[in-house]
């Protein structure tokens, strides 16, 4: 048998629980800190390799890249860290630039609140390799003979 008292115990748990529960939801999630760590704002990359790093406190991530207002890549992502594969990189233009930012989400693939961050970096196109080194040519040059000869004390 349950005692008034007991019963009061289970009765005012269940009640704290649903005034949390209500005070919880109304408020929403907590919000998502994104900080963008590299490259730092309008800095001018490679196109041979864009690496971008963030840290937040989200579980998932997307990343957006867009030059202007369109989406040039949006990709998914556990990581905070991205690098741009071979067929990423031939969506960017050398020239151009572009802006980027994080989107956080929950584990259910919720939008998290989270003030919004942009930074922007420059397509540069690498340097040209450089020249190889010609041999000397000596096809115009004077020869020169050696001969063996005797010293001669017979």
């Amino acid at each position: 048998k349950i005692s008034g008292r007991d019963l009061a115990i289970v009765i005012g748990a269940i009640v704290l629980s649903a005034l949390l529960f209500l005070i919880t939801s109304r408020r929403g999630p907590i919000p998502a800190d994104v900080t963008l760590l590299s490259p730092a704002d309008s800095a001018s990359l490679l196109s041979s390799r864009v690496e971008l790093s963030w840290s937040c406190t989200a579980p998932n991530f997307k990343l957006l890249i867009e030059e202007g207002s369109s989406i040039v890549l949006e990709k998914s992502l556990k990581e905070q860290n991205y690098i741009l594969s071979e067929e990423e990189l031939q969506l960017l233009k050398p020239g151009n630039t572009y802006t980027w930012r994080v989107i956080p989400y929950d584990t259910m693939g919720k939008e998290l609140p989270h003030e919004e961050r942009l930074a922007h970096f420059n397509l540069i196109s690498p340097p040209p390799p450089p020249a190889p080194i010609k041999a000397p040519s000596y096809a115009n040059s004077p020869t020169i003979t050696i001969r063996r000869g005797t010293t001669g004390a017979d």
